[in-house]
């Protein structure tokens, strides 16, 4: 009970110590080191051109990455960077060369609602990535009120933070029509996400805009935060179907204030106002999942139809073939491992719904009924067979008689004579005795030709005279005589012995 509670705290299932009490032979490397190594070879091949201020421990969820605040020589003093290494992911899809080309092509992606790459590095361990950094944070930097260099159990632990703040329903809409505007531009040009949440969009609530970060990471080959919620769900398969729902996710944190405690939400606060509600129960209830929209259709929906911000331009990005190839080789990846995953989550949900069954008290008693009942069968066919054969043995038993047998046979009296035969009651009546026996049965197939056929049977006895109960009375009295003797009663005898011999 103690693991199952832990493993369903997303944020303590994410923490490296944890990582290693579950499965410590796959999480000895020390990250922290191996992620420094590695900077340092990244800032001596851009001749220092960024020097690291410091580390920036565990401000993140994933264990395997490290980030770094830095700063750059041709910026200013004030202008600081943020390095962020990450090894490599489950979903690895390309080799290093393409890992490299991918990671050039993100660099020079410009668009008003994705966070510029300053640059790019990558090896055969993983990726390195410079981002601005956002001193206001993200939209769960907001949510909690804190700041995002701190670290990240005491940025956002429900017993660390202070009373959570969410966002008006107005700036739900502006934020929620960027965000899928944002995912349109990705996937219509064939590219992937599949990052969403609330601590990946950097917030600049001055200027009422949003930037999507990491977007780097599916190349890398790292999983969704809520890869564990895909997993109970079937029907979420491809990365935008992850975005979308990771979409609705992020819409009841900022309605609410903390995130959907469940994979599947059916019943929503009455504090969500009613239009939030509608587009919620599309993105997360048990039909809306079924079934979810796509980006398109969700852009389509009254409650995002707010203007967007002066100077945008749906801009159309042009990939070559070998990028557009790339692209649909990490989707494929990403796809194949996630239903594999799901199949066999399923299939192990099933085998502990069928043992949980199999050892519940009602279940047992149902089975110990069963054999009772088949043991019972089983004794009472075995009872009906050994009759039946005893039967049969008796009807197909006969008699082989040879003619000098039944000469002699014949010769013999046919009523035996039996003590009670001759048995008198007081008066001196002699007791009728029981009728004849009727003959044995003969084989004809051993008698001769010319024998005589045996005669008919005899007529079934005459019921029981229900008068004549008085032999049966005299002979309990004959009985009782015969046990009530005593030795005691016998008057002595003289004895006149003449057996001695006689000498003359």
């Amino acid at each position: 009970l103690f693991l199952d509670s832990l493993v369903e705290q997303l944020e303590l299932t994410s923490l490296l110590f944890i990582q290693r009490f579950l499965d410590p032979d796959n999480h000895t490397l020390n990250y922290s080191e191996f992620a420094l190594q590695h900077v340092s070879m990244f800032l001596r091949s851009t001749d220092n051109e960024f020097q690291v201020i410091e580390p920036l421990n565990d401000i993140g969820w994933r264990y395997n990455k490290q980030y770094f605040l830095a700063q750059k020589k041709s910026a200013g003093k004030d202008e600081r960077f943020l390095l962020s290494w990450c090894n490599y992911g489950l979903d690895k899809a390309l080799n290093d060369k393409d890992i490299s080309s991918c990671l050039k092509l993100l660099k020079g992606l410009k668009h008003p609602f994705i966070s510029p790459i300053e640059e790019v590095y990558a090896n055969e361990s993983g990726t390195l990535t410079v981002y601005k950094y956002y001193q206001k944070g993200t939209i769960k930097d907001y949510i909690h009120q804190t700041k995002p260099n701190v670290t990240y159990l005491k940025k956002y632990s429900k017993y660390n933070s202070k009373t959570c703040k969410t966002f008006e329903l107005n700036d739900i809409k502006i934020y929620g029509k960027q965000i899928l505007e944002t995912l349109n531009f990705i996937y219509d040009n064939n590219m992937c996400y599949g990052q969403l949440t609330s601590g990946n969009v950097a917030l600049n609530e001055d200027e009422k805009l949003i930037q999507l970060l990491d977007i780097s990471n599916v190349i890398t080959g790292v999983s969704s935060k809520y890869r564990g919620y895909f997993l109970n769900i079937k029907q979420i398969q491809s990365p935008e179907q992850c975005d979308v729902y990771s979409f609705g996710r992020l819409l009841y944190e900022m309605a609410i204030g903390e995130e959907c405690p469940s994979s599947i939400c059916d019943q929503f606060p009455l504090t969500i106002h009613s239009s939030i509600q509608q587009i919620l129960s599309k993105l997360l209830s048990t039909n809306g999942v079924q079934n979810l929209p796509t980006i398109h259709q969700l852009l389509q929906e009254s409650f995002f139809n707010v203007p967007l911000p002066n100077g945008f331009n749906r801009s159309q990005l042009t990939l070559s073939s070998k990028a557009k190839e790339a692209f649909e080789q990490i989707r494929r990846t990403t796809q194949s491992r996630l239903e594999a995953d799901q199949i066999r989550l399923m299939a192990a949900l099933k085998r502990t719904m069928i043992t949980n069954h199999l050892q519940s008290d009602e279940e047992k008693r149902r089975r110990r009924k069963e054999k009772q009942a088949k043991a019972l069968e089983q004794r009472q066919d075995s009872f009906n067979s050994r009759t039946t054969e005893k039967h049969s043995n008796l009807l197909g038993r006969s008699v082989s008689v040879d003619p000098i047998q039944l000469s002699s046979t014949n010769s013999r009296p046919s009523t035996p004579i039996s003590f009670i035969d001759k048995r008198q009651d007081e008066s001196g009546n002699k007791i009728p005795s029981a009728p004849p026996m009727a003959p044995p049965l003969l084989n004809t197939t051993n008698v001769s030709v010319n024998s005589p056929p045996p005669p008919p049977p005899p007529p079934p006895p005459p019921p029981m005279n229900p008068m004549a109960t008085g032999a049966g009375d005299d002979r309990t009295k004959l009985l009782t005589d015969i046990s009530g003797f005593s030795k005691v009663k016998l008057k002595a005898a003289k004895t006149n012995d003449r057996s001695a011999p006689k000498v003359k």
